[in-house]
């Protein structure tokens, strides 16, 4: 088992050359890291299970997901009763409010499992609201435009496509509250999710089929990055900070819309100082590839290399690990435990890729653990299916 536990709670055809000095993750250290999905019906259970088994848990990091974008938190109060802090559930946009489990003191909650294993923990975001009016976020959007090296900067404070969505009760910013929070609960950091690809099918620039390009997304993602980067430097400064990236984000080339392929090749490109702040120095909380959402359908371009030779799981990990290597992004590896939830396990199951032991080895023979010094999975607790059908089955 490693020594410490981190606590998280939270928001075609190419050839890839890896650099001869491949960028290292955060200051060296060795993540294995564990997303721990809450709802109002599980959290108490599956927090209890991982306070009885911490002690012999093989991970010594924990994320907690999610937290709301409309979340409101009064800092001092160090309660989520009030603070409208909630789950959005996989893509969409439901919201499950924690405020129904009571007053509820993270801290207290996991006392039991010693302060020993308890150093390094975080909050995580599901990051899509952007608070339009206040002097924060307006801070972090006149930061985006001096840095602007794509198309002009035009905001969309869009919740979701055509929808406006008014700031939050009280007028708070919600990624400075998600700081105030993890600052009052003793936790060590905060992650941001962020997968709006809705926002960049939207907003893309370009013409008939394609190809476009998605700098629109670039500039909002880096807003939200840059609203937490201020925060934790004025509120709370030891806070780490980490986002998860999609498995085509670093990856050059053209962008034909459906997912977010190249965001965090040009937010590295433009705006190196957010992509250093997460994975390099003191805050460096890490840049974690979801590199499990990955589909065998190349009837629909699945397989990056272009190849069905090399579509298999441990062939899609080492190529987009590549190009986050290739961008000089360092990044750690993503696997699921069990059914993945990309492609759907209703209509597609017979292209998903779920992690088998003949995977795990390809993936660790394929993509050197000394360039990510780790990875995480998704998620702790699954219910058992070792048939792979069914939602969320575990293998």
């Amino acid at each position: 088992m490693l020594p410490n536990l981190l606590l998280i709670l939270t928001l075609l055809t190419t050839s890839i050359t890896p650099l001869a000095n491949p960028p290292i993750p955060g200051n060296g250290q060795q993540v294995a890291a564990g997303y721990l999905l809450l709802t109002p019906k599980t959290a108490s259970q599956k927090l209890k299970l991982l306070a009885k088994n911490a002690a012999t848990l093989p991970i010594n990091r924990v994320v907690l997901s999610f937290v709301a974008p409309t979340m409101v938190y009064v800092p001092g109060s160090k309660t989520l009763k009030y603070a409208d802090i909630g789950y959005t559930g996989g893509w969409g946009l439901w919201k499950y409010s924690i405020a129904r489990l009571g007053k509820v003191r993270i801290s207290g909650r996991f006392s039991s499992m010693g302060t020993e294993r308890l150093r390094d923990v975080r909050l995580r975001i599901s990051g899509v609201m952007c608070p339009s009016k206040l002097k924060t976020w307006k801070v972090a959007q006149a930061q985006v435009v001096k840095g602007a090296k794509g198309a002009a900067v035009k905001w969309h404070p869009e919740f979701i496509g055509g929808a406006a969505v008014k700031d939050g009760a009280g007028g708070r910013d919600p990624y400075v509250d998600l700081v105030y929070l993890a600052k009052d609960l003793g936790l060590d950091g905060v992650d941001l999710d962020y997968e709006e690809i809705w926002h960049a099918d939207t907003f893309r620039a370009g013409t008939g089929l394609g190809p476009f390009t998605l700098d629109q997304t670039v500039y909002k993602y880096t807003a939200i990055c840059y609203d937490i980067v201020n925060a934790i430097k004025k509120i709370y400064p030891k806070c780490k900070f980490a986002t998860a990236a999609g498995a085509a984000g670093a990856w050059q080339g053209k962008f034909w819309g459906g997912n977010l392929k190249g965001l965090w090749y040009f937010v590295n490109l433009w705006y190196p100082d957010v992509i250093k702040f997460m994975s390099t120095g003191k805050n460096a909380g890490g840049i974690n590839v979801m590199t499990y959402d990955v589909s065998a359908n190349n009837a629909y371009f699945e397989c990056p290399s272009g190849s069905t030779s090399d579509c298999d799981l441990a062939g899609q990990v080492k190529f987009y690990m590549n190009t986050y290597e290739k961008a000089g992004i360092p990044a750690r590896v993503g696997y699921e435990v069990g059914q993945p939830a990309y492609p759907d396990p209703y209509s597609d199951a017979g292209d998903q890729l779920p992690l088998t032991q003949v995977g795990l080895t390809g993936i660790l023979d394929g993509v050197p653990s000394a360039n990510t010094l780790g990875g995480f999975f998704w998620e702790l607790y699954k219910p058992k299916n070792s048939a792979h059908r069914g939602h969320w089955a575990a293998e």
